[in-house]
């Protein structure tokens, strides 16, 4: 008896933030299965697409970008709140700091180009039951 396989292909154009979310999303919660909130997976994300960059900087960077219409008397606030989570997952090895300067963990194996196609093959086998 062969094996009978339903191939199913769907395409969608995405962002490179929603490219960088997908395959983050993907590899540590899905295959990794481990225990991120999605708002992590969405700093991860950013951060990814900053490269290296001074952890000051990248505070104010993704608390303009996570919270546009904070008003500056809450703006220190959102910044401190976004530096505790760069902390947590520093402890948790998912950012890489070096002196002031952080980027995401290069065991991550992010693609981050701007352009590119993104192949996953999943192939899922029910165990004939006798």
């Amino acid at each position: 008896m062969g094996l009978e396989v339903k191939k199913i292909d769907k395409k969608y154009q995405i962002s490179r933030y929603d490219s960088i979310r997908f395959q983050l999303l993907s590899e540590l919660i899905f295959f990794r299965k481990l225990k991120l909130s999605l708002s992590d997976i969405d700093l991860l994300a950013l951060l990814a697409i900053y490269n290296v960059i001074e952890l000051n900087k990248f505070c104010t960077v993704a608390t303009k970008f996570f919270y546009p219409e904070v008003k500056n008397e809450d703006f220190a606030s959102k910044s401190q709140n976004i530096r505790n989570r760069l902390n947590k997952l520093q402890k948790q090895n998912y950012i890489y700091k070096d002196n002031q300067r952080i980027n995401v963990a290069k065991d991550l194996n992010i693609i981050k180009e701007n352009n590119i196609l993104l192949t996953y093959n999943l192939l899922t086998i029910e165990s004939s039951k006798a």
